[in-house]
């Protein structure tokens, strides 16, 4: 199984890449009408993103910034890692 609930956490446990990005659209969005949606994204690779309020990564990652290859969402800025992470909604 990919996904483990530990409390109200969600732990992705999986070694497929994982990328973690902000969405900018939802802490303006937030800020606007005053909510508290989780904007931090988890994407894995062949399978629905999740989001979370933080993210915690249990292993190794890198940071990746292009601005000449932006992801599909058009982030170009974001986390990169196969080690499992845990997302606190």
């Amino acid at each position: 199984m990919a996904f483990e609930f530990i409390g109200d956490k969600l732990m992705v446990k999986n070694t497929k890449r994982k990328r973690i990005h902000i969405n900018r659209h939802v802490m303006a969005r937030n800020k606007k009408q005053q909510e508290d949606r989780p904007a931090i994204g988890v994407e894995i690779l062949g399978m629905q993103k999740v989001y979370g309020h933080s993210v915690s990564i249990l292993g190794p990652s890198r940071v990746i910034h292009t601005e000449d290859k932006p992801l599909k969402c058009g982030a170009r800025a974001w986390v990169e890692t196969t080690a499992p992470v845990v997302v606190n909604p």
